[in-house]
């Protein structure tokens, strides 16, 4: 399960029975910024079968492309500002 950890600026994935989420987009330390490999209150996440992420970076008013293991990821609708 992917989750939007919005106000800490990350993704989390939950593996079935686990309590404790693994930071899969943005900073682990939850610093937001707008740069490719941070999110600034990410608000959805969708993950496709083979793992890749869209997420909803609202405070980028951005979508973002995170490739499936990617340190970053890309802009792949609105414009940042």
């Amino acid at each position: 399960m992917y989750v939007a950890d919005e106000y800490n600026h990350r993704i989390q994935k939950f593996l079935r029975d686990q309590s404790t989420g693994v930071t899969v987009a943005g900073q682990v330390t939850g610093i937001a910024n707008s740069t490719a490999n941070t999110l600034r209150y990410p608000s959805d996440v969708f993950a496709d079968t083979n793992g890749n992420m869209y997420i909803t970076d609202r405070g980028n008013n951005r979508i973002q492309f995170w490739a499936k293991g990617a340190t970053s990821g890309t802009t792949i609708a609105g414009t940042g500002k």
